[in-house]
């Protein structure tokens, strides 16, 4: 193997006093990755990395476990194994402290597998899935960067070839067109691509050419027109693009010209990757991702120039120093609404409110029964949270925390629109209508509705969810509808674990947060709390508050709003409809809410739930405004807001 490009990369890699650098900027980064390695050294593993698609917290034995065993009946901790990620680590801490200790424990490992477990066959296959080997190769590569040309053999060098070319061939054989579409193939063929990068030549001319074939192809085909990643998951959005991303930041610093115009055809998944964390940088735990803090992936993006940067986000220690110029680069323009209406995915991300709505396909299994569901952060704290995964391991845990009910949303439990078969598979599905997400005078107006033609009950359920954010009031106005022959409508309000829900007998539930309190008003609705179980890291569970309201389905309909305010001084007041020429009655067909804020200031806001079959289309407002249209606003200054 010639390291001539291995060389010139760690040459601009470390220059500048890296390690100096990395020491001021990344020094949380650099104590978890050094407690990792540490751990190996004393024989035992844990996978706490951000980015460990089944993480595990608790030490087991690393030479009691490898290669093809796992503790605790999860074959997923194997998986984890598999890929290696610890080598990073070692690699790391050793280029870090120069302590030859992790050095030894690096080749030990790479002597190690190559011998008990190099060779694929059918005794070892859960240690060699095709997405584990080529993310095994590329944690190979990426540690290969971190350690001392000096430190590496002649023999250490032709076991790791002849590896890793049994690899390459086992990728090419393994290799099926259901990953052009999947994760699996960008995971599986990335380690190769950079690889190339790294030993040109090495190569054939058809590996060459095919594995840059499908990675094009891959990159193609995996996302939504608005940047999304067809699974809909953050973790697995990230795991495709930070991939792809690492190719690019090899080429530049080694100057090849790519086959992909990758720094192009990033922008917009990246983009789209800003608004699924927080403004803490955490992600959002959506269809089977976990709520863990993403900063340093979110600062590599804006090292490289895809998200703004600033000096107090640099990421030396995975970029080096061609990225770690203190100016920053071209703005990014970063809206606070991602509209999100060709993958379903919509997102308001601002300072304080954290929200996100989906109403999408259910590309890959990796889908929860989510249709219509909605989280909620403020001021950094999880208020209303998605059930998130537990496990991949089929029980009974798993399967609830992927129905409707471990979700924020609206469904009918006798006619369900998704049903779940297992772990990996539905019986039935929704079909989105649409999601729409717009700014306007007020703060934001998220809608969308999804159809069912349940092909159990033979009917067909119509369900809408318009979604009114009050910026300046710090209020959020649910509007629900349902249409079909059904019974009974659900909805569930997922509390998170650190919130504390106070139910008093008379008032409006209170919840409250180590920092503040909130109100979630259910007029008109039955209402209960029960404790629940939900899932913010893999294989983790938290107790939590649920709240569960019912309403009855009368004349084929169901017509619901939910108050959620962010402060605790806020009240609402119920408001009549008038239909002009029948003042003297309340219009059936409709609601008004008055949001009280302090001092004088309020805001009416009116819903008209159906179009006029009979009478005049003109209402009335208390106040004795006009008006006409599904959502219509009025100030204290009875200035008319049209919001739908």
């Amino acid at each position: 193997m010639n390291l001539r490009n291995l060389e010139a990369y760690q040459k601009q890699f470390f220059e500048n006093e890296w390690a100096y650098n990395v020491k001021q900027f990344n020094r949380s980064e650099i104590e978890e990755i050094l407690t990792r390695a540490n751990y190996l050294l004393d024989d035992k593993i844990v996978f706490t990395d951000s980015f460990d698609m089944e993480a595990c917290h608790t030490p087991y034995s690393f030479s009691g476990n490898k290669w093809n065993s796992y503790p605790e009946n999860d074959p997923e901790w194997t998986f984890m194994l598999s890929r290696q990620g610890f080598m990073v680590d070692l690699a790391i801490a050793f280029s870090i402290t120069k302590d030859n200790q992790y050095f030894e424990k690096w080749e030990s490992i790479i002597f190690g597998f190559v011998e008990e477990n190099g060779e694929p066959n059918d005794s070892n296959k859960l240690s060699w899935r095709p997405i584990d080997a080529g993310i095994r190769l590329m944690n190979w590569m990426k540690s290969l960067t971190y350690l001392s040309l000096d430190k590496i053999s002649t023999r250490l060098l032709e076991v790791m070839d002849e590896s890793i070319q049994k690899h390459i061939s086992f990728l090419q054989r393994s290799y099926i067109d259901k990953y052009r579409l999947s994760n699996w193939g960008v995971l599986a063929l990335s380690g190769i691509a950079v690889y190339d990068l790294i030993f040109p030549g090495k190569l054939t001319e058809s590996e060459h050419n095919w594995v840059w074939f499908h990675l094009t192809h891959q990159l193609e085909l995996q996302f939504y027109s608005d940047g999304v990643h067809w699974e809909v998951s953050p973790l697995y959005h990230h795991e495709v693009v930070a991939n792809f991303c690492y190719i690019l930041q090899v080429s530049e610093y080694l100057d090849i010209v790519l086959p992909i115009d990758l720094r192009s055809e990033l922008a917009l998944p990246i983009k789209a990757a800003h608004y699924m964390a927080g403004a803490d940088d955490y992600l959002s735990p959506l269809n089977d991702s976990d709520y863990v803090n993403f900063a340093y992936v979110y600062n590599i993006y804006r090292g490289m120039g895809f998200l703004p940067k600033t000096r107090n986000n640099r990421c030396d220690l995975y970029l080096g120093h061609k990225y770690s110029q203190d100016e920053p680069c071209d703005q990014v323009e970063l809206p606070a609404l991602f509209k999100g209406e060709k993958s379903g995915f919509s997102v308001l991300k601002t300072e304080g409110i954290y929200f996100t709505l989906f109403n999408g396909w259910h590309g890959s299994s990796h889908g929860h029964a989510s249709n219509g569901s909605f989280t909620l952060n403020y001021l950094n704290q999880e208020i209303i949270s998605d059930g998130g995964r537990f496990s991949y391991t089929e029980s009974p845990v798993r399967l609830r925390l992927k129905t409707p009910e471990a979700h924020n949303t609206i469904f009918d439990e006798g006619d369900q629109s998704t049903i779940i078969s297992d772990s990996w598979g539905y019986e039935q599905l929704p079909q989105p209508v649409f999601q729409q997400a717009e700014k306007n005078d007020l703060g934001y107006l998220f809608s969308n509705a999804w159809v069912l033609n349940s092909k159990y009950s033979k009917q067909t359920s119509f369900y809408a969810r318009d979604v009114v954010i009050l910026e300046q009031f710090g209020v959020i106005l649910i509007y629900d509808s349902y249409r079909g022959n059904g019974e009974e409508l659900t909805t569930t309000f997922n509390f998170n674990e650190g919130c504390r829900i106070e139910d008093n007998v008379g008032k409006p539930l209170a919840f409250h947060t180590s920092s503040f309190s909130g109100r979630l008003v259910l007029p008109n609705q039955t209402y209960w709390l029960r404790e629940q179980q939900r899932s913010n890291v893999y294989n983790q569970l938290s107790a939590h508050t649920q709240v569960v309201s019912k309403s009855k389905v009368i004349n084929g309909q169901v017509n619901n709003l939910t108050m959620i305010s962010l402060h605790d001084h806020i009240r609402f007041e119920k408001l009549d409809v008038k239909q002009n020429g029948s003042e003297t009655e309340t219009y059936f067909d409709g609601t008004g809410i008055r949001v009280l804020g302090e001092s004088t200031k309020y805001l009416d806001v009116y819903f008209i739930f159906n179009d006029v079959v009979k009478g005049n289309k003109l209402f009335k407002t208390e106040n004795n405004q006009f008006f006409y249209g599904k959502i219509t606003a009025f100030d204290e200054n009875n200035n008319r807001i049209k919001l739908k």
